[in-house]
């Protein structure tokens, strides 16, 4: 189990699900006005993916960190989890 939940992302899914719903809806009218809302929407939906996975890429690296402190500093390591799950919202 990881340091974050997957489920804190669910907001970003479902953000990136009706943007990409609004775009498929968009391109069908065919409308030049429309259509370049469309393509704001299919920038804006390659925006959070891109967002989505650097934010998946640092969740990562501070579980790989904090496995690696564990085995070096046991110590260290239960006090970031003590800070971790009691001192932050």
């Amino acid at each position: 189990m990881g340091l974050f939940n997957k489920d804190e992302n669910w907001w970003l899914r479902l953000t990136i699900v009706i943007i990409s719903i609004a775009s498929l809806s968009l391109y069908s009218i065919g409308n030049k006005e429309i259509m370049g809302q469309a393509e704001w929407c299919e920038r804006k939906t390659d925006s959070l993916s891109s967002e989505i996975f650097i934010l998946n890429t640092t969740i990562s690296r501070y579980e790989i960190t904090l496995d690696i402190l564990k085995e070096t500093d046991s110590i260290a390591a239960a006090k970031f989890e003590k800070i971790l799950y009691t001192e932050t919202e």
